[in-house]
């Protein structure tokens, strides 16, 4: 191959990178990064190990406030490689549906008798109406880019979330310039979308230079 011919093919991979759809661009960053690529892969290994244990440790006990006792199947939504699935099964007691749009991750998933894994095609939900008791959210929304996913999105959640269901969501709230496959929104912004949850605010936490917010509510009975 030619040196202009090089330099051709790397500049059509580099722009191709920006026409990614955003499942395309997930995809294609799953199979590089593989359970690295649902965090931030400028992250280290031991980095990425240190914030499921802070999850672990901090957000955990905050979920466990948050229920009733009473609750048996969890949707782990936008669950990537199920880093937190069994773990999830552990605190809850509960059965738990782990769901992402990348088969790839999916396939990465631990095994364990308590977790399901399905995968979510054009934002369907492979769940029946008012399935779930607890929905977790953790690090998804963000990479929901357009107001037609998400729409659809809310939509599926709302569908799949059973009266009084415990939706327990952790998203960035940096104040920082989206990237094209990533926006920084605010806690007023997740509020109004869940209004029927009425989510609260129960804290942040931080890692590195981001912040991180809390936010968790039960769905009215219509």
């Amino acid at each position: 191959m030619s040196l202009l011919s090089k330099l051709k093919y790397r500049v059509g991979s580099l722009l191709s990178r920006f026409t990614f759809s955003p499942l395309d661009y997930w995809e294609e960053r799953a199979r590089n990064y593989g359970e690295r690529s649902v965090l931030n892969i400028g992250l280290s290994d031991e980095e990425q190990s240190a914030v499921k244990d802070l999850q672990l440790k901090q957000i955990f006990p905050v979920l466990k406030q948050q229920l009733q006792g009473n609750e048996k199947t969890l949707l782990d939504f936008g669950c990537g490689p199920g880093r937190l699935s069994v773990e999830l099964a552990d605190l809850t007691d509960c059965k738990v549906t782990a769901a992402d749009p990348i088969q790839y991750l999916l396939d990465l998933g631990r095994i364990d008798e308590r977790v399901s894994y399905k995968v979510i095609k054009e934002n369907r939900i492979a769940s029946a109406d008012k399935e779930f008791d607890i929905i977790w959210i953790s690090f998804v929304l963000g990479g929901i880019t357009t107001r037609k996913n998400m729409k659809q999105t809310i939509q599926e959640l709302n569908r799949v979330a059973n009266d009084n269901c415990l939706l327990f969501l952790i998203e960035n709230t940096t104040d920082s310039k989206d990237t094209l496959y990533w926006k920084y929104r605010s806690i007023a912004f997740y509020s109004n979308l869940f209004k029927n949850f009425g989510l609260v605010h129960l804290g942040d936490f931080n890692h590195g230079n981001e912040r991180f917010a809390i936010l968790s509510g039960r769905k009215a009975s219509v």
